[in-house]
């Protein structure tokens, strides 16, 4: 096999791995499941069919599920001041994106809400079905786009987290653009826009913003399909 071929596949397998955004216009109907030890404490209903519950959890971090037309699609994990620390996606292309504990911040929001930017690092290692062991190393900047967002009546600071993950003894590298929004009023982190690119070539966009938020109680708090772009 050819190193192009090779590329190729690799370039294939990661991307598809990383963001899972499955085209079936089939909708399931699976209940949201609640981690042991988690709290749910709002649902953000996005464009492209996608519903993210954000979940408060007993060793004080956060996760965010996000299902995208009834079934699970991906899983994030921060710890208590909304550091990203793990990334996993369902189906085909599952995959386990997680930090190296102690090489670096993929977000410090205490730097970014005081000075409006933060450069993130850190070591990272990806395992698939078809991937073991992949490190991965972390640079870019975070910055405020001085934007603000209201959803529901929750107004948010809009961020920018441009994100290159470089594979070690290799050349490939991973791009990531998401827009991080952070709640004026709570502890709230919420993402929304995104794209993603290889090698810093072409870019596939996502429009993922919210558009409603509901909490406890509401009739679309724990929804597994968004009110919009399901159709």
């Amino acid at each position: 096999m050819t190193q192009q071929a090779r590329r190729a596949i690799w370039t294939t397998a990661v991307t598809a791995a990383l963001v899972s955004l499955p085209a079936s216009a089939a909708m399931a109907a699976d209940p949201l499941r609640v981690p042991a030890g988690c709290t749910p404490v709002v649902t953000a209903h996005k464009n492209g069919c996608t519903a993210t519950t954000i979940l408060h959890c007993a060793d004080d971090g956060w996760m965010a599920l996000s299902y995208r037309r009834g079934s699970l699609n991906n899983t994030l994990h921060y710890d208590t001041a909304w550091d990203f620390k793990m990334w996993e996606t369902e189906g085909a292309g599952a995959m386990n994106f997680a930090a190296v504990l102690g090489t670096g911040k993929a977000l410090d929001m205490a730097a970014l809400t005081e000075t409006g930017a933060h450069t993130p690092t850190g070591d990272f290692v990806m395992n698939s079905n078809i991937i073991r062991g992949q490190e991965y190393a972390l640079s870019g900047t975070t910055t405020a786009t001085g934007e603000t967002l209201e959803v529901s009546g929750e107004v948010f600071d809009v961020y920018l987290a441009e994100r290159a993950f470089a594979r070690k003894g290799a050349t490939q590298v991973l791009n990531f653009s998401t827009e991080l929004l952070v709640s004026q009023s709570r502890d709230l982190v919420l993402e929304g826009n995104f794209s993603r690119g290889v090698n810093n070539g072409p870019r596939e966009e996502f429009d993922l913003r919210p558009q409603k938020i509901y909490g406890p109680g509401e009739a679309g708090f724990l929804a597994t399909a968004s009110e919009f772009g399901c159709g």
